[in-house]
């Protein structure tokens, strides 16, 4: 798959419109559902997308290659979001993810809890911050390494998995207290 995106990236780098397209259609979706993950402003998120994309037709002679093009545009897409947030005055906490919480909850709950463990639950979620609830979601929802987790997150890829043990274990210790009162 590196030598498949380094091929589109750089055939797309050379002004190959087919590519470039082809870049845009397989990633949309992704940095869209991403996106949500940060903010609930889909306008926002759409508009982002749209200005890297852009962005990167109008410098494609001067970016640098790439042989994993999803991490790439992750790692772009995510400053420019939260730029255009802070730029905005919206702080990035408060707009983070209902959907986070949704996901994470609906994926949980469908192992069939009961309301009280779902009310745990929620609480439970509520509990983390949002950079755990984003490493929880690249990790497990977006299904991504943590190599690419730290590249986008801009951590080292010690932090990455420490914050995700971090996650986890708030998350379980946070339910279990939560089941015990």
């Amino acid at each position: 798959m590196a030598s498949t995106d380094l091929f589109l990236w750089n055939s797309f780098k050379s002004g190959n419109h087919s590519s470039f397209e082809e870049i845009y259609k397989q990633e949309f979706d992704f940095l869209f559902h991403y996106g949500k993950s940060i903010t609930q402003d889909v306008d926002s998120i759409s508009d982002c997308i749209q200005e890297l994309f852009i962005e990167l037709w109008n410098r494609k002679e001067t970016i640098t290659s790439t042989d994993n093009i999803r991490s790439y545009l992750v790692v772009a897409f995510r400053r420019k979001l939260i730029k255009q947030i802070s730029d905005t005055k919206v702080e990035f906490e408060e707009k983070h993810i209902k959907d986070h919480d949704v996901s994470l909850e609906s994926t949980l709950i469908n192992a069939e809890y009961n309301e009280e463990q779902k009310r745990l639950l929620h609480q439970s979620i509520d509990s983390l911050t949002s950079k755990q609830k984003e490493i929880i979601n690249l990790k497990f929802f977006q299904d991504l390494d943590y190599e690419d987790i730290a590249q986008i997150m801009e951590i080292n890829y010690q932090s990455c998995r420490n914050l995700l043990s971090g996650a986890i274990k708030k998350l379980e210790n946070t339910f279990k207290n939560n089941l015990k009162n």
